[in-house]
């Protein structure tokens, strides 16, 4: 008998993980900014080639051609830094001492200082291999003996030190971050604006040529003035032990070489600045091309990343979901540009409805409306559990006798009371001979008079404003890392994850055939208005603030979206799960309110029609003029009297009003269209 055998259940593939899309595009972008920095290495072989031959010099496809190859390789550890230590948003601290101990402990800035010394170390074996003057050893004539050639030492301690400095630049300046600059809403006229203003890379090479060069000429100079001074008193005895050591394998030393003797060789001073601007400007470069390529939107030949996937939806999701910012910062991104100018991706998202998880939407919104309750936690943080205390059990009272005084233990306490009495005493003795020699010097004459100094109290104050100034925080550093989040900030993501909310659920309307994002939208009104509230509240508690940029420009985000879901869904509201409290309380933190009321004001001051109409019928005053030969008194009864002078903009023969509702009645020899209820935006 053949037992049928039950068909394997048809398990679901998971989708491609986000983090593939942004390595796949991050590849494609490492590429592009190799070749650029491929080509500043030709320019520096060029710029340090050696001037025998015009033609050979500069050839890609000669020595120059070798050389650069060999100087690019200085600039792939600068790259491998730059994606080993890449974070997203400007760093947030709250003191300066937070800002130092968290630069100086982080693990990203030993990796900094590792990698540019391994790129300087290359670099100056290179320098030195094709430099016909560094050879280990130096001779006098071909009969001479060897002696070691100090002038490759100083260099490679030259360009040592130069890496240090530009690994302080490095982490100074946060060359590893991609700042994503947000950009403000756009006016009631131009609803939809872009979050990020970001250049395209020609552009954004011309803003920061100038700090480049400048910053490569202060490097430069600051290294060639302080590596004679340090390496004549801390290093030059070492490394010449050491490269004497490593040059007596191979050659035959002099004994007169066993130790330095004169002046470093520090050569031409204009070289060795010109040689460290080359090496200086070829990392800027090489930092700057990768964090220009890695700034740009996550499209794909005009196309988000996810569209190219079998499950683009679950891929997006799963991006949303990512604990590294960098993956979810790009995610929100690219949800935030769907939602703006691909509506064929958003009905496709509308659309998919039957995960095992729930509705893909449901899941998105749900995620970007953790963004902002992350900012409502900082801000007012949650009351924690109180603990759970048993009570103890009920025991039947228990009566003993009150213990016995010891006099050991009075004995002691006596012994300590006088004591302390003989040490106050003694105390309050020293401060009466020290108050008495006081006043005997103050009112001794002075036969030497002094200027006038600031006394021990300013001086020990001022020190002391400087040493907590160091500790203490400011107010703009308080609300920056309590609304943007910390030590990196999340403006990127949250003005992303706003733009994503109001877009997807205003499209809805008229892209959701299902309905189901309808249910969404009281939430998102509730977590708008506490986001906005909890905000305004904290920076009315801190008004000493100053830069507050992204703060501000969050807050109008939050509440011209709040403004448009309330316009967009005004006929829904009521029946929703949206109370008229909340109704009231949103409307209260977007300002929508607050134009009624104005508006209200508006027109109850203005004058009525009635009014209008009375002021028109009323009697106008007799006013003396010359009376005209051709006109009597009749004339001037059938003459036509208005009301202009008084009011200018006055309608005499006012248009048909408008009917409210259907039907349709004759005014003025028209039959009026019905008029039916229509959206308000």
């Amino acid at each position: 008998m053949n037992a049928s055998i039950p068909a394997k259940p048809v398990v679901a593939s998971r989708p491609r993980a986000y983090k593939r899309f942004v390595t796949s595009a991050f590849h494609t972008r490492f590429v592009h900014a190799a070749l650029l920095s491929l080509f500043v290495s030709w320019d520096l072989a060029i710029c340090l080639s050696p001037k025998y031959d015009i033609l050979w010099s500069w050839l890609p496809l000669g020595p120059a051609g070798l050389r650069a190859i060999l100087y690019f390789m200085s600039t792939i550890f600068v790259f491998i830094l730059q994606v080993a230590t890449v974070s997203v948003g400007r760093r947030t601290p709250t003191s300066p001492f937070q800002r130092v101990r968290q630069t100086l402990l982080s693990p990203s800035t030993f990796k900094t200082v590792f990698w540019y010394l391994l790129s300087a170390w290359w670099f100056t074996e290179v320098y030195i291999w094709l430099s016909s003057d560094m050879t280990w050893v130096t001779r006098e004539n071909a009969a001479s003996q060897a002696a070691l050639n100090e002038r490759p030492i100083y260099f490679r301690a030259l360009f040592t030190l130069l890496a240090l400095v530009q690994a302080g630049k490095h982490v100074y300046y946060g060359q590893a971050i991609l700042h994503l600059p947000i950009a403000a809403p756009g006016s009631p006229q131009e609803k939809i604006v872009n979050t990020h203003t970001i250049p395209d890379t020609f552009s954004f090479f011309k803003s920061q040529a100038r700090d480049v060069v400048l910053r490569s000429i202060v490097g430069s100079i600051t290294a060639t003035a302080l590596c004679p001074f340090i390496y004549t008193a801390f290093f030059r005895s070492f490394l010449w032990r050491v490269h004497l050591g490593i040059a007596k394998i191979m050659y035959s030393i002099a004994r007169s070489s066993a130790r330095p003797s004169g002046i470093p060789p520090v050569g031409t001073f204009a070289t060795t600045i010109w040689i460290g601007f080359c090496l200086s400007l070829t990392w800027e470069l090489a930092a700057l091309s990768l964090i220009a390529y890695f700034k740009k939107a996550p499209l794909k030949e005009a196309k988000p990343w996810t569209s190219s996937g079998k499950d683009p939806n679950g891929s997006l999701l799963n991006g949303l979901k990512a604990k590294r910012g960098i993956i979810k910062t790009f995610a929100f991104w690219e949800l935030a540009i769907i939602a703006q100018s691909h509506p064929e991706r958003r009905k496709l998202i509308f659309s998919d409805i039957d995960r095992p998880t729930g509705p893909v939407w449901s899941q998105m919104l749900q995620e970007a409306l953790k963004v902002l309750e992350q900012i409502d936690d900082r801000i007012q943080p949650p009351q924690p559990a109180a603990p759970i205390t048993q009570e103890p059990a009920p025991t039947l009272p228990k009566i003993l006798k009150p213990p016995r005084e010891s006099t050991k233990v009075k004995e002691q306490q006596n012994i300590v009371a006088q004591r302390a009495s003989k040490d106050a005493r003694a105390r309050q003795r020293l401060v009466d001979i020290a108050d008495e020699k006081l006043k005997q010097l103050g009112s001794h004459p002075d036969p030497f008079p002094v200027l006038d100094m600031p006394d021990t109290a300013t001086l020990i104050g001022q020190a002391k404003n400087s040493f907590t100034t160091f500790f203490s925080s400011t107010p703009e550093s308080r609300v920056n890392a309590t609304v943007l989040g910390s030590p990196h900030s999340d403006a990127a993501t949250i003005v992303d994850a706003i733009e994503a909310v109001t877009r997807m659920l205003i499209a809805s309307l008229q892209e959701d055939n299902f309905g189901k994002a309808m249910a969404g939208v009281p939430q998102a009104v509730k977590q708008f208005t506490k986001t906005i509230t909890l905000i305004e509240g904290l920076l009315s508690q801190q008004q000493d603030a100053a830069d507050l940029t992204d703060v501000n420009i969050i807050l109008r985000r939050l509440k011209a979206g709040l403004l448009e879901l309330l316009a967009a869904f005004q006929m829904y509201l009521g029946d929703s799960a949206l109370g008229i409290a909340d109704l009231n309380a949103a409307k209260k933190a977007s300002g929508q309110l607050a134009a009624e009321e104005e508006e209200q004001k508006r027109i109850q001051a203005a004058p009525s029609r009635k009014e209008l109409l009375d002021l028109q019928d009323a009697p106008t005053p007799a006013v003396p003029e010359e009376r005209r030969p051709d006109e009597g008194w009749r004339d001037w009864s059938r003459s036509k009297k208005t009301t202009t002078k008084l009011f200018p903009q006055y309608e005499e023969n006012p248009r048909p009003r408008r009917q409210v509702s259907g039907g349709s009645r004759r005014q003025n020899g028209h039959v009026g269209r019905p008029r039916e209820m229509e959206q308000v935006r």
